[in-house]
C-alpha cells in the first residue's frame, strides 16, 4: 500500500507531456491545413496587387516630376546615368521619349548626357529617332575636349558608334569630324579622341582610304 502511495506522488507527470506534444502537432496540422485551404495564396494575391498599385502611383509621380521646370544641376544628375537613376523606376520607358528628346534639343552639357537615354530607347525600345546621329555630328564641336564629362562623353560615342550595321559613310564622317576636332584639343583630349577612330576604322576597313589611298 505505501508502495503504490509513493508512486501516485513521486512519479513523473508523463501524461501532461504527451498532451503538450499532441498539442503541438495538432496546431502544426490546423497551419498547414489553411495553407492548403487557401488563405495563404489570399494573402499573397493582395500583396502582388498592392505592389501593382505602388508601381504604378511610382510611375505617376516620375513622370510629374520630369515634366517640372527641373533645375539644371538635378537634369544633369538624373541624366548621368539613366540605367540607374530613371528606368528602374518606370514600367513603360517610351513615356521617358519627351523628356529625352527635349533634353537633347537643348544642346550643351544636358543635350550630350540625353544622348545615352535615346539610344537606350531606340536600342531596347524601338524608338524611332532618324535624325538622332545627324545631331551627334552636329555635337561634335572643339568644346566637348574641354568638358568635366570628357571621359563619359566619349564612352558613349564609342557605344553608340559601336555596331558594325553603322553605314560606312557615317563612320567616315565621325572619323574625319574627330580627326579634325583633335587638331585644336588639348593632349588629354586626342589621347581620348585617337582609340575611338581607331576602333571605327577597325570595323569599317573601307573607311581606310581617309588614311591612305593606293590609288589617287
Amino acid at each position: 500500500k505505501q508502495d503504490a502511495i509513493a508512486r501516485h506522488f513521486f512519479s513523473p507527470p508523463t501524461s501532461n507531456v504527451g498532451e503538450s506534444a499532441s498539442n503541438v502537432k495538432q496546431g502544426a496540422q490546423h497551419k498547414k491545413a489553411r495553407v492548403e485551404g487557401g488563405k495563404a495564396p489570399a494573402l499573397a494575391g493582395r500583396a502582388v496587387v498592392k505592389h501593382k498599385q505602388l508601381r504604378k502611383e511610382l510611375d505617376h509621380a516620375w513622370m510629374a516630376l520630369l515634366q517640372l521646370p527641373l533645375h539644371h544641376t538635378l537634369t544633369k544628375h538624373l541624366l548621368r546615368d539613366p540605367a540607374v537613376t530613371i528606368f528602374p523606376f518606370i514600367r513603360s520607358p517610351m513615356m521617358l521619349m519627351d523628356f529625352f528628346a527635349e533634353a537633347f534639343t537643348s544642346g550643351g552639357v544636358v543635350g550630350l548626357l540625353a544622348l545615352g537615354g535615346l539610344f537606350t530607347l531606340m536600342t531596347r525600345h524601338n524608338l524611332d529617332y532618324p535624325r538622332f546621329y545627324e545631331h551627334l555630328y552636329s555635337m561634335l564641336t572643339p568644346d566637348i575636349f574641354f568638358l568635366s564629362i570628357r571621359d563619359q562623353v566619349f564612352t558613349s560615342l564609342s557605344r553608340f558608334l559601336g555596331s558594325t550595321h553603322l553605314p560606312a559613310y557615317l563612320a567616315a564622317a565621325f572619323i574625319k569630324r574627330l580627326c579634325q576636332r583633335s587638331l585644336s584639343a588639348p593632349p588629354p583630349g586626342i589621347l581620348t579622341a585617337l582609340p575611338l577612330v581607331w576602333n571605327l576604322l577597325q570595323r569599317h576597313p573601307q573607311c581606310g582610304v581617309l588614311i591612305q589611298r593606293t590609288r589617287l
